[in-house]
């Protein structure tokens, strides 16, 4: 069912929640009302928790194909709107470039995957040429699955059923899986599906039903039902909060903001399908932010959240010094000084220049590359504070003062951001090099994700690139040192 969010490896860091976001004067919604209109529009009345096939019960109300390592899923009835339509094929488009900038990612060692590629193109050439019209003609009494009802062509078949192959064997990883399971995606256009879907879930498994029927509910951005991720398309209508037929659009700010939030939900999907618990979650979203930035050049993105369980808006993230209780944290400021280039240089020399600002006359040179500088809500004050950010040696570090706590969490998405990026790219004693050990890296992980595999990631880090990745003061003896040096030369 769901995992609850205090679940962590050991290693991992932690989960914060100490300090909640004042929420939207939410009153309490009528969670049965809600799950029996989703059971009545889906003809699922009388069913109990032992009759629910939730994939069955979205082939039959959501239009759904396979691309590569998703299932996707819309609400048939909500393509009737042309421009609910398109942004659906729009997404599909999107969730076939995000599978070929991870084969990008992992080519050095997995070598050129010719035919998953060119599968890649087949497809997104045949979503090209959808037409919304015909989908919003669907209908429920048809196959909704789209490869039938938009009669894809012998070769559009053959390379759906390829494409999907490929990635759940774990070609890519140099692995030969058996009966892996896709990663569907629910994408729900509107926060009245999302709401009822969720709800509809706490009603059939009751155990479940505290994780579903919460009050916060309402601004919940994901959920997960099982092994699925439905992601809400529409944030909560901060002026009417209580009324779940009514959402706020993502992309009002940014125009792409609602694309980028579904790739990198869809990210964490994928590396949850391969690494399950193995992959440390700063990492994991680190890189998610980078395929956004991959993918669309620059990041609109304003939520990130827990690549292994459901997330609740504002959102959860891991930082060092968080409440191992979980919880959540104020939204991240999209207007926040960090932001000032929207992720176009990947906050690289935002960070050195944040390192260098961390700097005091008494510290020595080796303090100077761990120290980095916070200013509080008021931008009047500022604090010093020191690596390690990363890994166990960071688990025991203490939050800074409250009112320096926005800005360390967009520090700490800068900081992780940026050392993804570094570990793709400059790791290693060349670029060919650093390439090589993050794919070998990225399939140790893999190759490590199963019963009876007692390693961490900090295990395998130190496997492939031959050092810790941290320690209670790093320096060149550790990834994170290294990374701290390699920093201070980017201004």
């Amino acid at each position: 069912m769901i995992r609850p969010l205090s679940t962590l490896a050991a290693g991992l860091l932690l989960l914060v929640g100490a300090f909640a976001a004042p929420q939207p004067n939410c009153d309490k919604l009528d969670f049965g009302r809600l799950a029996n209109g989703f059971a009545l529009d889906n003809n699922l009345v009388g069913m109990d928790e032992w009759d629910v096939d939730f994939r069955g019960i979205l082939d039959k109300g959501y239009a759904h194909l396979a691309l590569g390592i998703f299932d996707v899923y819309y609400p048939v009835e909500n393509l009737k709107d042309a421009k609910m339509a398109e942004t659906f094929k729009e997404l599909c488009h999107y969730l076939l470039a995000l599978q070929g900038d991870w084969l990008d990612m992992l080519e050095p060692v997995s070598g050129k995957l010719r035919k998953p590629q060119a599968d890649l193109k087949t497809l997104d050439k045949w979503v090209d040429g959808w037409s919304t019209g015909k989908l919003g003609k669907l209908d429920r009494k048809e196959d909704l699955n789209l490869l039938v009802a938009l009669k894809a062509s012998k070769k559009q078949l053959e390379a759906s059923e390829a494409l999907q192959a490929s990635f759940l064997k774990g070609e890519c990883l140099g692995l030969d899986r058996v009966n892996a399971v896709s990663s569907p995606l629910i994408l729900c256009p509107t926060r009245y599906e999302f709401v009822r879907l969720v709800c509809y879930a706490g009603f059939v498994f009751e155990e479940e039903r505290p994780n579903y029927w919460t009050d916060d509910l309402q601004t919940w951005i994901e959920g997960r039902i099982m092994d699925m991720r439905a992601i809400a398309l529409e944030y909560i209508d901060p002026a009417n909060p209580t009324d779940v037929h009514k959402g706020a659009p993502m992309n009002v700010r940014r125009q792409d903001e609602l694309q980028q939030h579904v790739i990198q939900r869809a990210f964490l999907s994928l590396l949850q399908n391969y690494y399950g618990e193995r992959i440390d979650p700063a990492l994991a979203v680190g890189l998610a932010i980078n395929v956004d930035i991959d993918l669309f050049g620059n990041d609109h993105a304003r939520l990130e959240g827990d690549p292994r369980g459901r997330s609740t808006p504002p959102r959860e993230v891991f930082v060092p010094g968080g409440n191992p209780n979980g919880g959540t944290l104020p939204p991240l400021n999209a207007d926040s000084h960090w932001r000032e280039f929207e992720g176009q240089f990947r906050y690289i020399g935002k960070l050195a220049q944040n390192q260098q600002n961390g700097n005091t006359s008494d510290q020595d040179s080796q303090e100077k590359l761990r120290s980095f500088q916070l200013i509080d809500d008021d931008e009047s004050k500022n604090v010093v504070i020191m690596a390690p950010f990363l890994g166990s040696p960071a688990v025991d570090k203490a939050m800074p003062p409250t009112d320096f706590v926005g800005d360390y969490l967009e520090f700490f998405r800068a900081y992780r951001t940026v050392f993804a990026q570094w570990l793709r790219t400059d790791a290693g004693s060349s670029s060919k090099d650093s390439k090589e050990r993050f794919g070998k890296l990225m399939m140790e992980m893999a190759k490590a994700n199963k019963d009876g595999d007692a390693r961490t990631f900090e295990d395998l880090v130190k496997l492939v690139f031959e050092v810790p990745l941290s320690s209670s003061e790093p320096g060149k003896e550790d990834l994170e040192g290294r990374f701290l040096k390699w920093l201070k030369q980017q201004l």
